[in-house]
């Protein structure tokens, strides 16, 4: 695989300089589903002084203003971003314009598969929400309940939906949820279940272009050559910000990390891991951190010797 080697970096700080826009995953990057750490904020702060765009991009079936208000409750207030865009809005902005492909004459009655019956995506829409698959137009899979219920006993419904040819339209595409030190199924692993029942699945959100480029469009003047991507997931964030034309950047932390953490900080230990999954994903990020935090972050180990 003919793939440029990844720069292992220190900071966020060695990457202010060259860039403009700093695309940032949520989850697993910023927060961890807990009060976000003070280096995020420092990280933020110091992009906000020197004038760099921050746009927050993330695959929540949830609303904007939802997604706003939940992160200033971690902590992360709105001056610290000028945007966020995630996957539920747009969906939302999609079933209430009824334009392109994937919302086009969607029917009124939508069945929802979320976490423990949320419904707030769909908020103040013209929508008849229904809990039978006979009476559905469609079905719209925002979220999971996936601290409480396994991803098998989601099978009879999506079984029943395919059966009904309902076209399924999935908010947020992640595989896997990460929550502190702990890890759960993700949303669309009930939607690869749907796929394999022979049910119709439209994707919103990472890594496919529409949200990266929705994204890219809130930043005045903004330029794929001074984009930065930075995420967790290379498999979302990473794949789809190249995809862009994006220099990207992993971290450490979330999806990765239990990868990264058997490396114990050694440099060469982490490039054998990024290659590892370079090969798996057929991309490579253009620089690794440890974690989203400004100063020196990687300890200066010397690698070990065999004697």
């Amino acid at each position: 695989m003919d793939m440029q080697a990844s720069t292992i970096i220190a900071g966020v700080s060695d990457l202010s300089d060259s860039y403009e826009t700093f695309i940032l995953d949520q989850w697993g990057v910023l927060h961890f589903g807990q009060t976000a750490p003070s280096f995020v904020i420092d990280t933020l702060t110091h992009l906000r002084e020197r004038g760099k765009t921050a746009v927050i991009l993330s695959n929540s079936g949830k609303s904007a203003s939802y997604s706003r208000k939940r992160l200033t409750e971690l902590g992360i207030s709105g001056d610290l971003y000028t945007d966020i865009v995630t996957s539920g809005e747009m969906v939302r902005q999609g079933i209430q314009s009824g334009e392109g492909p994937v919302f086009k004459n969607l029917g009124q009655n939508c069945l929802i598969i979320s976490n423990n019956g949320d419904t707030s995506t769909v908020e103040g829409l013209d929508l008849s929400i229904v809990d039978d698959p006979a009476s559905a137009d469609f079905v719209l899979l925002v979220g999971c309940e996936n601290h409480t219920r396994p991803v098998e006993s989601y099978e009879p419904l999506l079984r029943a939906c395919a059966a009904k040819s309902l076209r399924m339209i999935c908010a947020n595409p992640d595989m896997v949820a990460v929550e502190g030190d702990k890890t759960f199924y993700g949303p669309g692993q009930i939607a690869a279940r749907y796929n394999d029942f022979g049910g119709v699945v439209h994707y919103v959100g990472k890594p496919h272009k529409p949200i990266f480029a929705w994204a890219l469009s809130r930043v005045k003047e903004g330029l794929p050559s001074t984009t930065m991507m930075v995420g967790d997931s290379m498999g979302h964030d990473i794949l789809g910000g190249a995809a862009m034309g994006f220099d990207t950047c992993l971290t450490m932390t979330g999806a990765h990390a239990a990868l990264f953490n058997s490396t114990g900080g050694e440099r060469d230990q982490i490039n054998r891991a990024v290659d590892h999954m370079a090969r798996q994903y057929g991309v490579r990020p253009t620089y690794v951190v440890p974690r989203f935090a400004w100063g020196n972050e990687l300890p200066d180990r010397k690698n070990k010797r065999k004697s």
